[in-house]
């Protein structure tokens, strides 16, 4: 088993991964819509963030920035929550 197939099985993964959040994030979304506790208003602007962040980071992947760019900025974002969860769990 080469680096070329090894990519390949992780590429597959990382997609399989990405295509199940959508299921369960809408099957946590039915919960608490079922309950009743979700707020219009948050659910309006997490819509609308949402879907402006989804064309605007389509546009910046195809179009500005860099495959170098785009690792650094996901590493730099997810240190910061790493941080701030550090941060949570020791105040």
């Amino acid at each position: 088993m080469g680096i070329g197939t090894l990519r390949a099985i992780l590429t597959k993964a990382s997609a399989t991964t990405s295509f199940i959040i959508i299921f369960s994030s809408f099957s946590g979304f039915l919960g608490h819509a079922t309950v009743g506790t979700i707020s219009a208003q948050l659910l309006g602007f997490t819509a609308v963030g949402s879907a402006l962040g989804a064309v605007i980071g389509a546009w910046l992947m195809t179009e500005k920035l860099k495959r170098e760019h785009v690792k650094l900025i996901i590493g730099v974002v997810l240190l910061g929550i790493a941080a701030k969860m550090i941060w949570n769990l020791l105040s």
